[in-house]
């Protein structure tokens, strides 16, 4: 892949993770709490 598609597939990514961010704000906020917060115990 060229630059320029990589910077458009993140943007577009950006984009679809605030638009899902936005209509399942609780859902996202316990998993990312609950599971996502627990991982840097790893590192």
């Amino acid at each position: 892949m060229k630059s320029g598609q990589i910077d458009n597939l993140n943007i577009a990514l950006i984009i679809v993770s605030a638009i899902l961010a936005f209509h399942y704000r609780l859902e996202i906020f316990i998993f990312s709490f609950a599971i996502l917060g627990q991982l840097h115990y790893l590192t």
